[in-house]
């Protein structure tokens, strides 16, 4: 499965489904930021062209992986380092989210019996 992060809430896209209906959830969620796992399967081509032609992101973060030393990995980028070296050491910084009991932890999505899925 692949995470994806919409503003503060987050989904679960897996990639086992089809292709249109995971185009469906990103139409619907508007992610600003997208994880993917390591080991959760490929992205069908489709869904890539449309997380790049219609997706406004802030971040992407290509291949998440703990390793087993308990490292965090995000994945290469196109200069060879890891996406994760420009936070590292950042842990403790203010981001400036407030995070309270009204906001919305996850969206997720019915199984769509009339044809388009809807998020909750």
């Amino acid at each position: 499965m692949h995470i994806v992060i919409i503003y503060y809430c987050i989904t679960i896209i897996d990639p086992a489904y089809p292709p249109d209906r995971q185009n469906i959830y990103l139409q619907v969620a508007q992610p600003r930021a997208i994880i993917f796992l390591k080991h959760a399967g490929v992205i069908h081509p489709t869904v890539c062209t449309y997380i790049t032609t219609n997706l406004n992101l802030k971040c992407e973060i290509p291949a998440l992986e703990i390793t087993e030393d308990a490292y965090l990995k995000g994945g290469s980028h196109a200069n060879g380092g890891d996406v994760l070296d420009v936070v590292r050491g950042r842990e403790e910084d203010d981001v400036g989210i407030l995070i309270g009991p009204d906001s919305i932890g996850t969206l997720s999505f019915t199984s769509g019996s009339t044809g388009i899925p809807k998020g909750k």
